[in-house]
């Protein structure tokens, strides 16, 4: 009997492969994947862009192995919410006129290999920011003629009469009174003149209204000072001018029930007996008026149309319902929902009063303060105790806790400050509109050292090229 050595399966697997790889020996020619990387000189991969400016990047790409492959590019713009995008760009460096909304939006940034198809994406963010983003209206006249200008914060451009820059040929007669945009509904500004009421978007000042679509019964005002912002909540806005009030929709309302009604007109005349100061002072409850004419506080509820006379209040700092003063001007305080009012009485003699939300907190003779009885507008500090009043020519700080003033800057013989603001969010920069002339006016910018007085003893800035201020507010 022959005898057979039986091989194991391993044996027969190897040699396969041997013979397997004998047969089929050809030479092969590996390329190695390409890989990409992109990035920018961005910090954090966050872009600024004004509306209508150009938007430039140019991506470093960085490739692990570099070839002579083909690409196509692709820049897009994505909202954040909604799926809606632009494609701005299908070239490697990008340089695009910016023409959406304001808002911020995710950025794309794609590279395809035309051979491979792979696929190379970059993200970052672009705040696309109004041409009218943050800064300062400025009224002004030259003669019986107004205009409204603006002074833009980041790099203090002034767009002066920005109204007909940006809407062509239209013309906004009338001697201007007063312009401002509200909080809740900052997406629109109002401007007066004794001849009419102009709406406009407050990102690019295009024209949406005026007049009748503005105020019932297109109403007019005939004087400064005017008011126009917000109630205590965003269920309503107020204006208010020579004295009545009027009530419009604000912003809550409207996304409630549609945004057009936004543009819905301004209520008639609140009814009531009153004389009303232009100011708004909201409460954490109700918004507060004064009553000029029965030196009386007011208050108007929320998603109300009616004024009524503030509660008596015999035992507390004052009666708010029987005050017995003319107020002059007013300011927001330190606190939230507090403000401070210059108030004369019957005798000529000046007071600072005082609110904390409706209840009264504040009460004194104003005293060693020059040309206080002559002071025409305050501005107060949120940070320490200090207000700083105008009369004629002349910028004081009254000390409240010292019950004193001190100057702070004079102006030469024939300037006059016609109003001025505090930049509430450092209480470091004061905002002074100054006449020189009844066709010539300046703006300048006061920075405040940790005392309240004028940095360098002068302003920082000035802006020139306008006519009689009326007035300055911030956006």
């Amino acid at each position: 009997m022959k005898k057979y050595k039986i091989l194991s399966p391993g044996f027969f697997t190897i040699l396969m492969v041997l013979l397997a790889c004998k047969k089929y020996d050809q030479p092969y020619n590996y390329k190695k994947i390409d890989d990409i990387k992109i990035s920018t000189s961005a910090v954090n991969n966050r872009f600024t862009v004004v509306i209508n400016d150009t938007l430039k990047i140019e991506p470093v790409i960085a490739e692990t192995n570099p070839s002579n492959d083909e690409f196509e590019y692709e820049w897009r713009l994505l909202e954040q919410i909604t799926p809606k995008f632009w494609v701005i760009s299908q070239s490697k460096d990008l340089k695009a006129k910016i023409d959406i909304p304001a808002g911020s939006y995710y950025l794309g940034f794609k590279i395809t290999n035309k051979r491979t198809g792979q696929i190379f994406t970059y993200q970052g963010m672009v705040s696309v920011i109004s041409p009218f983003n943050a800064g300062y209206y400025v009224t002004s006249n030259v003669g019986n003629q107004g205009k409204l200008s603006f002074i833009r914060a980041s790099d203090d451009m002034i767009f002066y009469s920005a109204p007909e820059e940006v809407n062509g040929n239209k013309t906004y007669p009338g001697k201007a009174l007063f312009a401002d945009n509200s909080a809740a509904t900052g997406t629109l500004v109002c401007y007066f003149t004794d001849q009419g009421i102009y709406r406009f978007t407050a990102n690019d000042f295009l024209e949406n209204g005026r007049d009748a679509q503005v105020m019932d019964g297109a109403k007019k005002f005939s004087r400064a000072p005017i008011a126009y912002g917000d109630g205590a909540s965003a269920w309503e806005v107020f204006m208010m001018g020579d004295g009545d009030l009027h009530v419009g929709i604000g912003s809550t309302m409207a996304s409630f029930y549609g945004n057009n009604l936004l543009l819905a007109p301004f209520s008639a005349r609140l009814v009531g007996d009153y004389s009303l100061y232009s100011g708004i002072f909201v409460t954490s409850s109700t918004t507060m008026f004064y009553d000029n004419k029965f030196k009386r506080f007011m208050y108007c509820p929320t998603q109300g149309r009616n004024l009524t006379i503030a509660p008596a209040s015999l035992t507390s700092v004052f009666n708010a319902a029987d005050v017995k003063m003319t107020l002059i001007s007013s300011d927001a305080g330190q606190a939230t929902n507090e403000y401070y009012y210059l108030m004369e009485n019957a005798a000529g003699v000046r007071y600072l009063l005082g609110t904390l939300n409706t209840t009264p907190n504040l009460y004194q003779i104003i005293g060693n303060s020059p040309d206080i009885g002559t002071a025409t507008v305050i501005a107060a500090s949120k940070l320490v105790k200090h207000v700083y009043y105008a009369s004629a020519n002349k910028l004081y700080v009254y000390d409240m806790l010292a019950n004193s003033s001190r100057l702070v800057y004079t102006y030469p013989l024939g300037y006059v400050i016609k109003d001025m603001k505090m930049d509430r969010s450092t209480s470091k920069r004061l905002v002074l509109g100054v006449s020189k002339s009844a066709s010539e006016g300046e703006v300048h910018y006061f920075d405040l050292d940790n005392l309240g007085a004028a940095v360098g003893n002068s302003p920082v800035k000035t802006f020139k090229g306008f006519g009689d201020i009326v007035s300055v507010n911030s956006r």
